[in-house]
């Protein structure tokens, strides 16, 4: 029973540490999510109530690079 038991802590111990890890790298998607969609509000707000591109808005808002990519590609595509 030993076997059994070590067996079964061993088990328990993986099992959270894997559903810790998902939670974890849930939270952390839906907060990259979520940062995304606010920066495509913000954007298309911004080029509406100002009257300017994407490219200036993005500018305005001094977003990174690769966000400002996201951005673009996703207003490209509801366009």
């Amino acid at each position: 029973t030993f076997m059994c038991n070590l067996g079964e802590s061993i088990l328990k111990e993986g099992f959270e540490q894997g559903l810790e890890q998902g939670l974890e790298q849930g939270l952390k998607q839906g907060i990259e999510q979520g940062e995304i969609k606010s920066a495509i509000e913000h954007t298309e707000k911004i080029m509406k109530n100002c009257d300017v591109d994407v490219n200036k808005a993005l500018d305005i808002l001094e977003l990174p690079e690769n966000i400002k990519e996201v951005v673009i590609k996703e207003l490209n595509k509801s366009s």
